[in-house]
């Protein structure tokens, strides 16, 4: 039965995408050679920057597991963990590459599913601030009032510190309304973590900024690839918006939904819808090859070093 909706789900969101990506081919009247304008350096750079965010969410994942006494053979298991479990979050439907992240945990980490659950929650409550953070705080600066960005960003900065709080506090109020069973105990168990002490969740905090600073300068990055470049508040504006319409629906590495959230995000930007359909067309794709090629590259080079270890 869960094969056959995955299977479902699979080719709904290859309809879905394909629809989506034939309206928006047509609305940009865009030719296929425009690709080549991507040149070997430029994408090599967003493919670093890539690897950079993933090395840094393989670390966050490692100290919100709680078992921060690994060394640096843990550490490295979780950016393999990031790695990969990036690899499938991207090439399955909306949401179902969260949905392995558990068995994902157990056999690169040894982590039971209440913490790999826990992990994954909290990961991506602290995406959900970053990207709101980046919504407003791009369309701020591209209105010209970046002073107000930058107070905006101080009450952004104290609800990612204390994120850990939220998350437990909003645990409690799903579980409190659940009758006793083994969805009320795993919530209650998964609660009852312990809280990071301070210097820790300064930490946390600077990893979950770090990360999206360097997928911020992927996407400055690929627009310049393209022979377009864009300010600092485009590309997060730009950012948010592919990734806020990826998670509102099915879809296979959110293509076609995805470029129509940075279409979007262009036009706010004051760009023709033809315009903003081309270069989100252009660029999207082009962060989409990048982040599986560095996470291909981080998957096969940690696999190596691990079968040449045993031998």
């Amino acid at each position: 039965m869960a094969t056959r909706r995955i299977a479902f789900r699979s080719l709904a969101a290859l309809v879905v995408s394909g629809a989506t990506l034939s309206i928006l081919i047509k609305l940009a009247d865009l030719d296929w050679r425009d690709y080549s304008r991507i040149g070997f350096h430029g994408f090599s750079l967003v493919v670093g920057l890539h690897i950079l965010a993933l090395l840094m969410r393989g670390w966050l994942m490692s100290q919100l597991s709680h078992k921060q006494n690994e060394g640096f053979a843990g550490t490295i298991a979780w950016v393999h963990l990031a790695a990969r479990h990036q690899f499938i979050f991207t090439v399955l439907p909306t949401g179902l590459g969260d949905l392995l992240f558990p068995a994902l945990a157990k056999r690169l980490v040894g982590r039971t599913t209440a913490n790999a659950f826990s992990v994954i929650a909290q990961v991506r409550s602290r995406d959900l601030v970053m990207l709101i953070t980046l919504a407003l705080g791009g369309g701020l600066i591209i209105a010209g009032n970046k002073w107000v960005a930058a107070a905006f960003g101080i009450p952004a900065l104290a609800v990612l510190f204390y994120s850990d709080k939220v998350f437990r506090l909003s645990l409690r109020i799903v579980r409190r309304p659940l009758p006793h069973g083994k969805l009320a105990d795993f919530l209650e168990a998964v609660a009852l973590s312990d809280p990071p002490k301070p210097f820790a969740r300064l930490k946390l905090t600077l990893a979950s900024i770090l990360d999206w600073i360097f997928v911020t300068c992927s996407v400055v990055a690929a627009f310049d690839a393209i022979g377009q470049p864009v300010s600092v508040g485009v590309a997060m504006l730009f950012l948010a918006g592919i990734n806020f319409f990826g998670a509102l629906a099915i879809s296979i590495g959110g293509l076609g939904i995805s470029e129509t959230g940075g279409a979007a995000a262009l036009v706010l930007a004051d760009r023709s819808v033809k315009n903003a359909s081309a270069l989100s067309l252009l660029t999207r794709p082009l962060l989409l090859v990048s982040m599986l090629s560095a996470s291909v590259l981080i998957d096969l080079i940690l696999t190596g070093a691990k079968l040449l270890h045993r031998r």
